[in-house]
């Protein structure tokens, strides 16, 4: 069952009372539990960043994207119900107006690099530093809150 971990309006009054700025909505989708609740609990430390659910599988992270308009949905690309990569494609062609961030192991390096021809911003190892992990949103949102970006427009980038 997907978890909304905050409603909205939550979101709204969460972001009012923030004063450093803009704060990214986050949708985290993996079908291992410990790993969504893991990277949950690593980006609540993160004062810019909301997670607004948890999903763990595609057809959760559709109704989650329904429910909770992220900026970026944070996907793991291997998920036993629909491929990664088909699930990116159909979230991004029914919502072209988030970012998609694949979250990977290097043994799945072809999945990835289909993932990023569907759409998908950048990826990221699933290995790497917990510390970094909110550094990772920040390009991808900048890509969609951008005036003159389209989903079409999107300039898929690697990791550094």
């Amino acid at each position: 069952m997907p978890e909304c971990v905050r409603r909205p309006e939550d979101h709204e009054m969460l972001t009012a009372e923030r004063a450093t700025g803009p704060v990214i909505r986050l949708l985290i989708v993996d079908d291992h539990p410990v790993m969504r609740r893991g990277l949950s609990t690593l980006f609540a430390g993160a004062s810019d960043i909301d997670v607004v659910g948890l999903a763990s599988d595609a057809r959760e992270a559709a109704a989650l994207v329904d429910s909770t308009s992220p900026d970026i949905v944070l996907m793991d690309i291997a998920m036993p119900d629909v491929d990664g990569v088909e699930a990116i494609r159909s979230l991004l062609e029914s919502h072209p107006e988030f970012a998609v961030l694949i979250l990977t192991t290097f043994a799945e390096l072809d999945r990835t690099l289909a993932g990023m021809k569907v759409g998908a911003s950048t990826w990221r190892a699933s290995a790497v530093a917990s510390e970094r992990c909110s550094s990772w949103c920040r390009p991808a949102w900048a890509t969609v809150t951008s005036p003159t970006d389209s989903a079409s427009a999107r300039a898929p980038s690697r990791p550094t």
